[in-house]
């Protein structure tokens, strides 16, 4: 008899939790995608505010497309995320925020290169 009511719950409990659509879950990131990203207030954004800078740079291979991640951890809260992609050209590759982002202590990065080619992006993090 216990089995039996333990069974529903567990029952219950597994279809509550996968009948929650991912919206409720997970937060809409906003303009994190594409060849360049410019997200959050970024129209004054003073150099001592600048608390990560880093160079992804992968070398193309021919029909092999090139990823690369790059990931800020920090204390001060993430208010301008600028990533600007140094490649020039039709085939330059993108990026996305895969998590993080403005609001937020860390940000996560996911860049991908078109077949053939290389990527090349300065990723600059402001925060206060």
């Amino acid at each position: 008899m216990v089995i039996k009511y333990l069974s529903v719950i567990v029952i219950v409990f597994a279809t509550i939790v996968f009948a929650i659509p991912p919206s409720l879950t997970d937060e809409s990131l906003e303009n994190t995608n594409g060849t360049n990203i410019t997200d959050g207030l970024c129209d004054s954004t003073p150099d001592s505010e600048l608390v990560y800078t880093h160079h992804v740079s992968e070398i193309g291979i021919p029909f092999f497309k090139r990823s690369d991640t790059a990931t800020y951890y920090g204390d001060p809260s993430i208010y301008c995320i600028k990533v600007i992609n140094l490649n020039s050209g039709s085939n330059v590759g993108h990026v996305s925020i895969t998590a993080g982002g403005v609001g937020h202590h860390f940000a996560e990065f996911y860049m991908i290169s078109d077949t053939s080619h290389g990527i090349e992006f300065l990723i600059n993090i402001f925060a206060n």
